[in-house]
């Protein structure tokens, strides 16, 4: 099991330079606009999210190239073992890129007594780690059922509801949609709460997304 981890945090070693690089830059972008970090809060998030995304693309497209998981299926390993080993990678990658991007800023907020540093929005990438683990807790299962050929089209569509779905949340705040008001309203009262639901929520459905995947690649011949 440590191995296949450490396999594919290996394959996707470019990504978490990149990441690094990444860093570097918002490290000096925020020493050089300490007067306007609350414009900036975001970028260490959505650098966690993208990474995060390339990394298990670049390594599920590099295994499909090399033909590694028909190698990995020829060793004595259950496949519940290869299956567990990918969910526990994508939390590793997440983690890695979190410290990664967000430790500079933290070290920043120390060294300048900077509260408003290390305290740039830890409520959003509790968010979107939420979505995180949503996205890849419908693509995993769909993958281990279909392939990667199959899902590449499941990664065009993330590109286009990343770009259409703030649009069309305006449009449903415009037309006073009640549900989405309640919502709203709701978080507004209860931030917290809200959040951490939503967090707990995501972790549900990401373990019954394991126990799916495992029960698809048990019945999958490869």
């Amino acid at each position: 099991m440590f191995n296949l981890v450490l396999k594919d945090f290996l394959l996707q070693k470019k990504i978490t330079l990149f990441t690094i690089v990444y860093a570097l830059f918002f490290t000096i972008i925020c020493c050089l606009n300490m007067a306007n970090l609350d414009k900036l809060a975001l970028f260490p998030i959505f650098g966690i999210v993208f990474s995060t995304y390339l990394s298990v693309f670049y390594m599920i497209g590099y295994e499909e190239k090399n033909k590694s998981l028909v190698m990995i299926n020829s060793l004595p390993l259950e496949r519940s073992q290869i299956v567990i080993s990918k969910y526990i990678s994508l939390i590793f990658f997440i983690i890695v890129n979190a410290l990664t991007l967000y430790l500079p800023t933290f070290l920043l907020g120390v060294i300048f007594r900077n509260n408003q540093i290390y305290s740039l929005n830890y409520s959003i990438l509790i968010v979107f780690i939420a979505i995180l683990l949503i996205l890849f807790s419908i693509y995993y299962p769909l993958y281990f059922r279909y392939g990667y050929n199959t899902m590449r089209i499941f990664s065009f569509a993330i590109y286009i509801l990343a770009f259409t779905t703030p649009s069309f949340i305006q449009k449903l705040i415009k037309n006073n949609n009640p549900l989405l008001h309640k919502l709203i309203n709701y978080i507004s009262v209860n931030p917290s709460k809200a959040i951490w639901i939503t967090l707990i929520l995501s972790i549900l459905i990401f373990i019954i997304s394991l126990y799916v995947s495992i029960v698809i690649y048990k019945n999958k011949d490869v």
